[in-house]
């Protein structure tokens, strides 16, 4: 039974080797029989001992779980002296055999130096350490090399792990020692500056006091306070001209390194709206957006018929726009082009008449706007004239009256013109033939050619008439003749005419006047 035992316990502890970690869980428990219901022995742990090269064999041990390896005799090496066991061949940590329990198979490894030398172990934190071979009674020099530690520098090396007895390097090494090096921040030069056109920026140091200029320890928390912009400017960006940092908004973490950023400022892009006042269209700018100080130029547009533009009216916005030019102010500018109606030219005249006048509402009127109701009045007539019609002309043509004295005013400039008439009466116009004959008398004519010219041939009409004849022996005597008021009528009598006759002669001067004939007989005497 005990050597079935013994063959099921080391069965066990092979299934329990490959297994691994599920072996070790399942031997730490109780479980005191094994497949044929025998006892199972506790779990045990290899231990080994490397010795290096050179240095004499250790027998390994085999330990319970959880219990301490038993410390070995100090092996031996030519030339060399033990120096002690430790837990890794590249570390200063020495093996504790009463308290590091063994839990998993472990190697130990032991450390030599050379016969008569000491060792001087130089730990610059953490696993980082350099081991120096020195004679005994010698000195040891500080290293020349340290390993590099981000943002640090070693201020000085110490004979202990809380710093509080600086080593002297002129003393002599009589003894193993560590040495311990205590690190301490760099300061790194840290500047903010402006680009053009803005200013004030500083910076803060884990939230201290900002300034232009200071320094830094790397993995500061730095803060970039923005100054003030230019007018019409605005900040663009972070620059950073010196150092490699990433700027997370306005904050970033300082480098191992000196650092200068840079506030970049940009122009601010304002809106330029051009609104249509009534009267016009097409009004414009030459750019929809412009710059702090930039010159925007205004295209007037096209104005309605009878409008003529007026001027820019700026709402908001200060700004003063000369001709159609302005200079572009730091705000958003809205501009109207506003119009005016064109006055044109209400020209009016008469003859044989005084005061026609023009009216636009109830004023008169010499100038009047586009659709204007024009009403025209017609003054006072000279005596013996009445009112006969307006003439109303533009420049492009006649103008048609509308509801007799009123018309529309066109775009252009008009002419206007009140036409009298003589006032006629009923009976037609009255001659005075006895003052004719007076003024005639009855004179002899006389001469081969029976001309009566000039006085007493001559007649005076008054009036206007549509037609003057002179009447011999019922022939109509030339020239037929259209009389205006102060026209002179010249009588010439030929022998053709009355037939080479002496003697009394009867004329009759005929006159005709809107349709109507008058005539009156008057005698005269010719002789040879």
């Amino acid at each position: 039974m005990v050597i079935k035992r013994e063959r099921n316990f080391w069965r066990t502890m092979a299934v329990f080797t490959i297994v691994g970690t599920v072996g070790l869980f399942i031997m730490a428990c109780k479980n005191p029989y094994g497949p044929d219901g025998g006892s199972i022995g506790p779990v045990t742990h290899a231990v080994t001992f490397d010795t290096g090269a050179g240095g004499s064999p250790v027998a390994s041990e085999l330990v319970e779980h959880g219990k301490y390896a038993t410390k070995p005799n100090n092996p031996e090496k030519e030339d060399c002296d033990f120096r002690d066991w430790y837990v890794a061949a590249e570390s200063t940590e020495i093996f504790d055999f009463t308290g590091m329990p063994i839990n998993k198979t472990t190697t130990i490894y032991a450390k030599w130096k050379t016969e008569g030398n000491l060792i001087v172990t130089f730990v610059y934190g953490g696993n980082q350490y350099e081991e120096v071979e020195v004679a005994k009674g010698s000195t040891v020099s500080e290293p020349s090399h340290n390993p590099p530690k981000t943002g640090y520098s070693i201020e000085d090396w110490y004979e202990d792990k809380d710093f509080t007895g600086k080593y002297n390097f002129g003393s002599t090494v009589t003894e193993d020692i560590t040495l311990y090096a205590k690190w301490e921040k760099l300061d790194y030069n840290l500047e903010v500056t402006d680009g053009e056109n803005g200013g004030g920026t500083k910076v803060a140091v884990n939230g201290e006091d900002a300034d232009t200029e200071t320094t830094a320890n790397y993995e500061d928390t730095i803060t970039l306070i923005l100054g003030t912009a230019d007018e019409g400017y605005e900040f663009d960006k972070w620059e950073v001209t010196l150092g490699t940092v990433m700027i997370a908004g306005n904050t970033f973490t300082m480098p191992a390194e000196d650092v200068t950023v840079k506030a970049t400022w940009k122009k601010i892009e304002y809106t330029v709206t051009v609104n249509q006042g009534a009267g016009g269209t097409g009004s414009s700018a030459d750019k929809p957006k412009a710059n702090y100080e930039d010159t925007v130029t205004l295209t007037e547009g096209n104005p309605n018929e009878g409008y003529e533009f007026d001027k820019w009216e700026v709402m908001p916005g200060t700004v003063t726009i000369a001709g159609n030019t302005f200079t572009m102010p730091a705000e958003n500018v809205i501009v109207q082009a506003t119009w005016k109606k064109v006055d044109y030219v209400l020209e009016v005249t008469d003859e044989n008449g005084s005061g026609p006048r023009a009216e636009v509402g109830s004023a008169a009127a010499t100038t009047a706007n586009y659709m204007d109701t024009v009403t025209l009045i017609p003054g006072t007539a000279d005596e013996g004239y009445e009112f006969g019609s307006w003439e109303v002309a533009s420049t492009s043509g006649s103008i048609p009256l509308v509801a007799g004295n009123t018309f529309t005013m066109p775009a252009e400039d008009v002419t206007v013109k009140a036409i009298w008439k003589e006032i006629k009466s009923d009976a037609g116009i009255t001659i005075d033939f006895e003052d004719i004959k007076d003024e005639l008398g009855d004179k002899e004519i006389t001469g081969p050619t029976f001309s009566m010219t000039g006085d007493p041939g001559t007649i005076t009409v008054e009036g206007k008439y549509d037609k003057v004849q002179w009447i011999y022996d019922g022939k109509e005597v030339p020239p037929e003749t259209v009389a205006q008021d102060g026209d002179k009528i010249t009588l010439t009598l030929t022998s053709a005419i009355y037939g080479e006759k002496l003697g009394t002669l009867y004329l009759t001067l005929k006159v005709e006047v809107d349709g109507k004939s008058y005539s009156k007989t008057v005698t005269f005497t010719v002789t040879l």
